[in-house]
């Protein structure tokens, strides 16, 4: 209830205190006029700030991320459509902003935030993620999935599609319809970014999911780490050509594994040894996209923290989705985007 209401929102905003008031109002303007669109009073507030002051990590992570909004919010369309992701933490991690930039790809209109903590009431779409619980009466739902199935899903919503059949499942013991259109929109990505794998490099990627970036691991000497956190489209685009440069990647994040999955990279899904439950949820979100994505189920397998003791060729599997499975995935996307034509 807190969460569907906006309560959770209000619960868990603050300001940083002792903090030059100058300096914090410049950067709230920008992502303020980032996330509304208006790309020239942005430009300005960025150029007064620079003009005063060196940016720390925190600021440049957060510019970095207003820039990725503008790419959304200020398409000049006559139309916007409010779309739920999760934006934080900043710069912004690969698999919350797919949201964004897949659906983008497939409408003119102009892309808003829509908070999942948001109070507001109106209309607004729910894409790719495990944010189910954040769904609500007024959602167009699209491919959206559950980390947990000890939940109640709104079943007042317009269901387009969900992310699998566990994900229909706890809709329907929810009191909601039956939905049978299965399918992670993140599975489309290949058709939106066409990267072609040629000759590859002879090593292997590691990509860690965000919550487990502080983990101290120490890698074989033919495994390179990419950083999961991006959000502009340009630097997802160069993140993905990295990927496909791999002969195999390894990762703890299930949205790297669906973009390998959607390319045909050969990967392998881990967690770490003493650090299983960073990631949140019960693990059923592993077997809904597979059972929705019709691949093989992959659930994550614990390695030591020293990855040289790790035969990761064991861990690895060569999964390509369907064409069939991502054109009818397209399809869905479509029919969710028909749903805020006037």
């Amino acid at each position: 209830l807190a969460d569907s209401t906006g309560v959770t929102g209000v619960l868990t905003s603050g300001k940083p205190k002792g903090v030059d008031p100058q300096r914090t109002r410049l950067v709230g303007e920008m992502m303020g006029f980032s996330i509304g669109g208006d790309a020239a009073k942005f430009q300005q507030s960025l150029n007064s700030f620079e003009s005063q002051y060196l940016p720390t990590y925190g600021e440049a992570a957060t510019v970095e991320s207003a820039q990725a909004f503008l790419e959304y919010s200020a398409k000049g369309s006559a139309s916007t459509i409010p779309l739920m992701w999760w934006a934080k933490p900043f710069p912004g991690n690969f698999g919350d902003w797919l949201s964004p930039l897949i659906v983008s790809s497939h409408t003119e209109a102009n892309i808003r935030i829509f908070s999942p903590t948001s109070a507001s009431n109106k209309k607004h779409l729910v894409s790719l993620g495990s944010i189910g619980r954040f769904i609500r009466s007024n959602s167009v739902v699209l491919g959206t999935g559950i980390s947990t199935d000890d939940l109640e899903l709104n079943r007042k919503a317009d269901y387009v599609s969900v992310r699998g059949p566990i994900t229909a499942r706890v809709l329907k013991q929810s009191g909601g319809k039956d939905i049978e259109a299965f399918g992670d929109p993140g599975l489309a990505l290949s058709e939106i970014i066409p990267v072609r794998r040629g000759k590859t490099n002879g090593k292997t990627a590691l990509v860690r999911h965000f919550s487990h970036s502080a983990i101290p691991i120490q890698l074989p000497a033919h495994v390179d780490e990419l950083s999961v956190m991006m959000s502009r489209s340009g630097d997802i685009t160069e993140f993905v050509t990295a990927l496909a440069q791999y002969d195999k990647v390894i990762t703890s994040a299930m949205h790297v594994m669906i973009t390998c999955q959607s390319y045909g990279i050969p990967c392998g899904l881990i967690t770490f040894e003493g650090y299983e439950e960073n990631v949140h949820g019960s693990g059923i979100k592993y077997e809904d996209y597979a059972l929705g994505a019709g691949v093989e189920g992959s659930n994550p397998i614990a390695v030591p923290l020293d990855l040289r003791k790790q035969n990761l060729d064991n861990i690895i599997r060569d999964i390509a989705v369907s064409q069939e499975k991502k054109t009818e995935v397209i399809d869905h996307i479509r029919q969710a985007l028909s749903r805020f034509e006037r």
